[in-house]
């Protein structure tokens, strides 16, 4: 079944072709309305009531760029189909060049190739803003990378100086805790490295999704975090844990980030984590540290890009973790537990048994 796309035609003429090639019945699944003000068109627009605009306007070729500006400026949400009454190439390269997504010439339109360019603007347009929202996630995301690298280069650097100078004043305890501090902010490097790895080659489109055991996925986490950890970790007591549709290696991934970021911000001298169902509920997940204490007032600003560059490394586990939740279908949010700790709570969709029995 297609899906609906409402669509708001502004139009000089309510009898114009144009206005009877978009005449639909109510089960069509392209509904066009039609205005002639253009504030009234936007007004309508801004209230989120339709997916793509139609400019059919008698205007001299300036004054229908100007619109069409205008019109971008204002909804860059929405996408445009521009009809005129001539062909006109440089016209239509200046119109696209301003946002417009479709150059139609009404002396040629027919109701087919009309619809088809419809339907097409809508996917070109989410797909684009789609693409732009990742550039822009990507940007957002290096930057912090490469400041917090360079703090860690310029830390790096000052302790090596600090070594260099203690050798020459014969203080071998002093240069030893220098070079180990040294060595974990080398190590703290390398594990942004990774997580800009991570982040490049992460997307927003779908993902091939199989049924995922999540007790593998957090056994698999633990291990590689053991093994770079050289055992030192944070316990772990899980209750059992459903099968889910997803990605394994992006889902052992999400729960080696939040396990990391309670191995790095506990304040307890022994963290410890549950990882669990939420009570009464069968698709929302929840990781529990009772030594985690975070201000109430930053628990909605958690995984957002923002808290990155305030947080520094521990907030980018976070925030690739709530991409990996995403792209999943699901949401990650964080509330107080019952005894005052940090509670994550994010949901997946878990496998049904009807979809496990057919599998």
């Amino acid at each position: 079944m297609a899906t609906l796309i409402r669509g708001l035609l502004i139009e000089d003429e309510t009898t114009s072709p144009v206005v009877n090639l978009l005449q639909f019945s109510p089960e069509d699944p392209l509904q066009i309305e039609c205005e002639r003000s253009l504030s009234t068109c936007i007004n309508r627009l801004e209230a989120g009531l339709f997916d793509i605009l139609i400019v059919n306007l008698d205007l001299p070729d300036a004054e229908v760029v100007d619109v069409i500006t205008s019109i971008v400026q204002r909804l860059p949400s929405v996408p445009i189909v521009v009809i005129t009454q001539h062909e006109d190439p440089s016209l239509d390269r200046e119109v696209l060049r301003r946002g417009a997504q479709d150059y139609l010439c009404r002396r040629t339109l027919q109701r087919d190739t009309l619809c088809r360019s419809l339907r097409l603007a809508v996917e070109r347009h989410r797909h684009t803003s789609d693409l732009r929202e990742r550039l822009d996630d990507l940007e957002r995301f290096h930057g912090t990378v490469v400041h917090e690298l360079r703090a860690s280069l310029a830390r790096s650097s000052a302790l090596i100086s600090w070594a260099t100078w203690g050798v020459g004043k014969d203080r071998a305890e002093s240069v030893r805790e220098t070079l180990h501090e040294s060595h974990d902010q080398l190590e703290t490097m390398d594990t942004m490295l990774d997580q800009l790895w991570e982040h490049a080659q992460s997307g927003r489109g779908l993902i091939d999704r199989c049924s995922v055991d999540l007790n593998q996925c957090v056994d698999q986490a633990l291990d590689e975090m053991a093994a770079l950890h050289g055992g030192a970790l944070t316990r772990v007591q899980r209750g059992p844990l459903p099968r889910v549709l997803g990605d394994s290696i992006l889902l052992k991934n999400l729960f080696r980030h939040l396990i990391s970021n309670t191995q790095r911000q506990s304040t307890s001298h022994e963290p410890q984590l549950c990882i669990r169902l939420a009570e009464s509920e069968s698709d929302v997940f929840e990781v529990v540290d009772e030594g985690l204490h975070v201000d109430p007032s930053r628990l909605d600003l958690l995984f957002q890009e923002l808290d990155i560059a305030e947080a520094g490394q521990d907030s980018l586990g976070l925030f690739l973790g709530r991409r990996i939740v995403e792209q999943h279908g699901g949401v990650i949010w964080a509330e107080r537990s019952a005894l005052g700790g940090t509670s994550i709570r994010f949901t997946l969709p878990v496998e049904s048994q009807r979809t496990a029995a057919g599998s």
